[in-house]
């Protein structure tokens, strides 16, 4: 075999180095018996001319090596330590980007900080969309989660687009993550109630909007009423229900509200304000004749902010309805909406 020169030794040393770091980016198989890993090559800082080899594996089992450099026509060789403490190395300090299999490690790794499993997440979704959606859809399902990943994963969820398969689960999982974190005490509750009901809100259609109907209670600690006002307005926005006695439910609770926070003794500014305003909204969104007596107890409350408030939102509805076309324009619920807009001039 003939003698290779030192430039010749070293190419085919850098294609080695090459290789190998491509093979651990890669499944080694599909056999149960098979271990896949993921690895870093990089040059030893201890010994010139040769390489540290950094392997771990999605179970958090992680190796040390090393190769090096061969004078002759051989391969080198590669050593191996068992298993070690994660102080050894310190995964978020190497500076590489992850092949997906590591990627997936660090999102499952229960053991691991929850922003770096988010992190994981976040760069899978860019790589490996169909698995992680499929990934969150079943963790926003699980019920036997720490308190910080299901909150986590609620505010994940408001980025990420479900397909339509998916979205019936997600939404009912959205729901009781809300309806269990309404009465909870942890910091940043309210942030979870509120974006989980806005996000299943999303995955309604018109017709659902009667699940929402519970969080228009005031329970336990957390209060979602003006946050679900505000998405059945949302959800009736491009057009307004074809039978409004199926949202009944949902009126009925506006009217009271409406009722409540527009008595001239109990209006204020702050959370009051914006549940008066949202339960005026919701009433012409959802065509309740009842938003007729709505508006009249809010002009005469004499605010002129609140019925700027007022007229600017349901300027919007309108708007919306009418892109519609003469099919919602000629509707009763759309002439009910301008008669109560004159009453806010």
């Amino acid at each position: 075999m003939p003698t290779r020169t030192k430039t010749q030794q070293a190419q085919a040393f850098e294609f080695l180095v090459k290789l190998l770091s491509a093979r651990f980016q890669k499944e080694l198989g599909k056999s149960p018996s098979t271990r896949v890993v993921y690895g870093v090559i990089d040059h030893d800082e201890c010994e010139r001319d040769q390489y540290a080899v950094r392997v771990f594996t999605p179970t958090g089992e992680q190796l040390l090596g090393t190769v090096r450099h061969s004078s002759d026509a051989q391969s080198g060789w590669i050593g191996h330590t068992t298993s070690f403490s994660d102080s050894d190395i310190d995964l978020a300090a190497v500076d590489v980007d992850l092949p997906v299999v590591g990627l997936w490690a660090n999102a499952r790794d229960e053991a691991a900080a929850i922003q770096h499993r988010l992190e994981a997440i976040h760069k899978l979704l860019g790589s490996d969309q169909s698995n992680v959606i499929d990934y969150l859809a079943a963790e926003l399902a699980r019920q036997d989660v720490q308190e910080d990943w299901v909150m986590g994963l609620v505010f994940l969820a408001e980025d990420v687009h479900f397909p339509p398969q998916r979205q019936p689960n997600v939404r009912d999982a959205l729901l009781r993550i809300a309806g269990s974190f309404r009465r909870s005490t942890k910091a940043g509750a309210d942030r979870v109630v509120w974006s989980a009901i806005r996000r299943a809100a999303s995955l309604l259609v018109p017709a659902q909007a009667n699940l929402l109907v519970p969080f228009l209670e005031r329970e336990g600690v957390v209060d979602a009423r003006a946050v679900t006002l505000k998405c059945v307005e949302k959800l009736y926005l491009p057009a307004p229900p074809e039978n409004p006695d199926l949202v009944q439910p949902i009126g009925d609770r506006a009217h009271t509200l409406a009722q409540k926070f527009l008595d001239p003794d109990i209006f204020g500014g702050g959370e009051n304000a914006l549940l008066a305003q949202s339960a005026v909204c919701t009433l012409a969104a959802i065509a309740d004749v009842r938003v007729s007596e709505a508006v009249t107890l809010a002009t005469r409350l004499n605010r002129r902010w609140l019925k700027h408030q007022l007229r600017s939102r349901l300027e919007s509805l309108r708007t919306s309805w009418q892109s519609k076309g003469a099919t919602v324009a000629g509707t009763a619920a759309f002439h009910r909406l301008e008669s109560e807009l004159s009453k806010l001039a």
